[in-house]
């Protein structure tokens, strides 16, 4: 892995989970909430943030590593390459959880779907700017 996938990764990462916390935690927070079936012991409190912090990271490599390996490294090329991991990854995790789990309403699956895709572009269009720009590794 060169420097510029780690330093791709890692900012893509760490914007990850600040605007995760924006987006999920503040803005749709309650939308969430009313269209999730809560029980007892559902949610974690306060929640693993060392373990939600990993996992942003996660998603951010494997962004950047996409967009790295299919020669995306701009904004636009990262930002259609996050766009597609993000739709077929969300699609793919939502019906599955939603054929599988009385979790969560058919609206919250479609707006899931929809803001995790446009979550993971905005990363991937970071990642790919990144990985463009400077001297090439």
């Amino acid at each position: 892995m060169n420097t510029k996938v780690l330093i791709a990764g890692i900012a893509t990462g760490v914007f990850y989970f600040f605007a995760g916390w924006a987006v999920y935690g503040i803005a749709l927070m309650d939308f969430y909430t009313a269209e999730t079936t809560v029980y007892e012991g559902l949610m974690k409190e306060p929640p693993h943030l060392g373990i939600l912090a990993l996992s942003n990271v996660v998603w951010a490599f494997l962004v950047t590593i996409v967009a790295d390996r299919t020669g995306q490294r701009s904004l636009k090329g990262g930002l259609i390459t996050g766009l597609w991991v993000g739709l077929l990854v969300m699609l793919m995790f939502d019906t599955s959880m939603y054929a599988f789990y009385n979790l969560m309403s058919s609206k919250l699956l479609m707006v899931d779907v929809l803001v995790g895709t446009l979550f993971t572009a905005a990363g991937g269009a970071l990642a790919g700017l990144i990985l463009g720009s400077g001297k090439q590794a």
